[in-house]
């Protein structure tokens, strides 16, 4: 019994299970009744189950580690997805969903969102190489020890203490960095309330040069982020 097998399960070893597991009849049995008595299991079992399920299919809003440790998983068009999504996933993709929730692709590698209206906080913390394009709202201390992040995003309520990237951004409520070098960071904004020094203004029509319908690569995405840093005629 995988569910009950991982009750005290390492993050390490809870990942490993997790990208070995194939997914049978019996297995997916045993997914969906724990579906059913999930406010009975431990973080540890809905790490593994939130990793799982969606080998079987797309579980109901209130799931939380949607995509835990997984490889190569593309979530689309739900309406609300739970906490922690993503985490410690590799190329994970997300589009298409009205919300989701905290810690969304935490310590994840060349994860990517794209057309979400709004997401939690510690959006993309401690992950490296993510992408987020056309993501609406953004909760507090988002991008925190973020490595190698490209993001285009409307309002974020606090960027914290990224560690490289590029983020342009329609507005910024606060910008704190504590230990990362602020200039390997480069923020663009058309207004931002506190910590204006590390922020670069712009106007507010390059938006709309910078958005498209429809989806495309992330890699197409960073891409796009990275000709706009570039391009030095961008300052409001």
């Amino acid at each position: 019994m995988i569910i009950e097998d991982a009750k005290n399960l390492t993050i390490e070893e809870l990942i490993e299970t997790v990208r070995a597991t194939k997914i049978d009849k019996h297995l997916r049995k045993e997914l969906n009744s724990a579906l059913h008595q999930y406010g009975e299991l431990n973080p540890c079992q809905r790490r593994i189950l939130g990793g799982l399920i969606p080998g079987v299919v797309f579980p109901p809003d209130l799931i939380d580690f949607l995509g835990f440790g997984r490889v190569d998983l593309r979530v689309e068009g739900l309406k609300k997805v739970g906490d922690c999504a993503c985490i410690y996933s590799k190329n994970a993709y997300m589009s298409g969903i009205n919300q989701v929730g905290s810690s969304a692709f935490v310590c994840s590698e060349d994860g990517a969102m794209s057309r979400v209206k709004k997401v939690g906080n510690y959006f993309f913390g401690s992950s490296f190489r993510g992408t987020a394009y056309r993501v609406d709202m953004v909760g507090a201390e988002a991008f925190f020890a973020a490595d190698e992040i490209r993001a285009l995003v409307g309002h974020v309520e606090e960027i914290y203490d990224p560690k490289s990237g590029i983020i342009i951004a329609e507005k910024i409520g606060r910008v704190i960095f504590e230990e990362n070098n602020p200039s390997s960071v480069k923020i663009f904004a058309t207004e931002v309330i506190e910590g204006k020094e590390y922020v670069t203004p712009v106007k507010s029509d390059i938006f709309r040069t910078l958005k498209f319908e429809g989806d495309s690569p992330p890699q197409s995405l960073r891409k796009r982020i990275e000709r706009f840093a570039e391009a030095g005629n961008h300052k409001g």
